[in-house]
């Protein structure tokens, strides 16, 4: 299928309609003309198969295909310049399938037999339809196969916000964990404001020893410089290493308490996760053969357009 036209083209399976850029030139052709104001209505509320013929200038196949008309299919133009469609490429023709979007894409188009033309695409527009049709009714089965245990999962769910002691060890765990976050971020605070002080106190030695580096001053200069500026630190350190090891004592026991009302929290859904499990499996059993049928059709589809699209002109 031709790039050229993917920008005037409808998503699959899509029902709205992708907006048109272009606008109506004046062709003077006897096939009512899509524009950008109308591509929404004609093409994504259409009812049957649109087909455009592209062209510049006089549409010579305007004509033919207007002797032509058949309920079963709307003919139209839509105006090449508009479309920026490169004038080697014209004339073309594009075929809209209600609900499916473009599905076949021919430049240089030139039929030699308009009428057997016209058949064999309302043969495949007509086919692809049927497929579409086919796809819709087993998406509807797929859905309607999974809606009993759809509620059977959702009046589980219910019975589990319902729980009584679930919801008081939710409470007791969102007050542990409250309480552990805290207790470290105290002690994180204590710590910051040490390294405050530290980098406050060692700030001229740390000067010193940047000076002298920038100014490649003998190792040994450096290394006193650096000596000092450590020691300076040193009580600091300590300070924060002694902090560092209290905030886990303190923290420890109380992130055990979380884990420990976790692991109630966890018994307590156990039976229930399970049945969820059950359900599911249940649920995927149901619609299993339905999901290959419908995988199926969907695949059909597709090689129906691709048979489209590539078919020879007659």
């Amino acid at each position: 299928m031709s790039k050229k036209y993917v920008a005037f083209g409808l998503a699959i399976l899509a029902a709205v309609v992708v907006a048109v850029m272009f606008v109506n030139f004046n062709s003077k052709s006897p096939l009512p003309e899509l524009t950008k104001a109308n591509a929404s209505t004609e093409l994504g509320k259409a009812d049957k198969p649109v087909l455009v013929i592209v062209s510049d200038g006089r549409c010579a196949l305007c004509s033919k295909f207007a002797a032509k008309q058949t309920p079963a299919m709307k003919f139209m133009h839509a105006s090449g310049k508009a479309l920026g469609a490169p004038s080697n490429s014209l004339p073309a023709v594009i075929i809209f399938v209600p609900e499916i979007g473009e599905t076949y894409v021919k430049e240089n188009f030139n039929p030699s037999d308009i009428d057997a033309f016209i058949a064999e695409r309302l043969n495949f527009a007509n086919k692809e339809m049927d497929s579409l049709k086919k796809i819709k009714e087993l998406q509807a089965k797929f859905v309607a196969a999974g809606k009993p245990f759809d509620e059977e999962m959702a009046a589980l769910q219910k019975e589990v916000d319902n729980l009584d002691s679930l919801k008081a060890l939710e409470g007791k765990y969102t007050a542990a964990q409250s309480k552990a976050d805290q207790a470290s971020a105290d002690f994180q605070s204590q710590i910051d404001a040490v390294v405050t002080k530290r980098d406050a106190a060692a700030k001229d030695a740390n000067a010193q020893v940047t000076a002298l580096e920038n100014r490649n001053a003998p190792q040994a200069d450096i290394d006193a410089a650096r000596a000092k500026a450590d020691a300076i630190a040193k009580p600091f350190n300590d300070e924060i290493a002694a902090l560092q090891a209290k905030r886990l004592a303190t923290t420890k026991p109380l992130y055990d308490d979380v884990e420990t009302i976790e692991g109630q929290i966890n018994d307590v859904l156990k039976p229930y996760k399970a049945k969820a499990a059950d359900i599911k499996t249940r649920k995927q059993a149901a619609q299993e053969s339905l999901k290959a049928d419908l995988n199926a059709a969907v695949t059909e589809l597709k090689d129906l357009m691709k048979q489209d699209n590539s078919a020879p002109v007659k």
